[in-house]
């Protein structure tokens, strides 16, 4: 895994995946099944920028190592307060930084955001994760442009945390759940969001007090 706290670490330019140890050719990823699949993240202090690269198969599957096995949801996926473990990269608490022009591909939870501050995703799409493609979680400040989120295993973005937030642009496209769902929002503002053919509905709302969706 890579790791950083009161560092700036910039991706630029590369392909960043995971590779099997036991694999003679050396170019196959970790499955996704496997404990101890790396990931990417971004503590305290911590400016974390992803400029024109792919990031693909990473993030730990659900494992009882550690505790970090999570109570299953009625689907049989871990619930989002939980899935932060899971993720590809990780923008955590007190963290910030930016992606443009990157594509995140196969990963447990494609990104999340947690706790980190003002955080900019630009023309960034995420697909095909194991899970959700977009997890916020009492994130402030993060700005979308042209984010896309698609067939991904669970939502195309999950919005979870304290809030308020207001948060524009993203197009969620075949998801296995919600193109967007929002858990125990209060003030949170969403424009221009557009969801197709996602199997859990368009944007997914639950306990949420004067939230706003405009421009389905």
């Amino acid at each position: 895994w890579i790791r950083c706290e009161q560092a700036n670490l910039t991706i630029s330019g590369v392909a960043l995946s995971s590779l099997r140890a036991d694999n003679d050719a050396g170019s196959q990823p970790v499955p996704a099944r496997w404990a101890g699949r790396p990931y990417v993240y971004a503590g305290p202090g911590a400016r974390l920028d992803l400029t024109g690269s792919t990031v693909s198969d990473l993030g730990e599957p659900p494992s009882d190592r550690a505790g970090l096995r999570p109570p299953a949801n009625r689907s049989g996926s871990p619930p989002a307060s939980a899935r932060v473990v899971l993720a590809g990269v990780i923008w955590g608490r007190g963290s910030t930084g930016s992606a443009a022009n990157v594509r995140f591909e196969r990963n447990q939870v494609g990104l999340a955001l947690v706790r980190s501050v003002g955080v900019r995703l630009s023309n960034v799409t995420v697909e095909n994760s194991v899970l959700d493609g977009l997890l916020l979680r009492g994130d402030h400040g993060t700005a979308l442009t042209g984010v896309i989120s698609r067939n991904n295993g669970g939502s195309g973005m999950i919005i979870t945390g304290v809030g308020p937030r207001h948060l524009a642009d993203l197009i969620a496209a075949a998801n296995a759940a919600a193109g967007g769902s929002a858990i125990t929002q209060t003030g949170l503002v969403l424009t221009g969001v557009r969801t197709d053919a996602d199997a859990g509905g368009g944007v997914r709302l639950v306990g949420c007090v004067r939230c706003t969706v405009t421009g389905l």
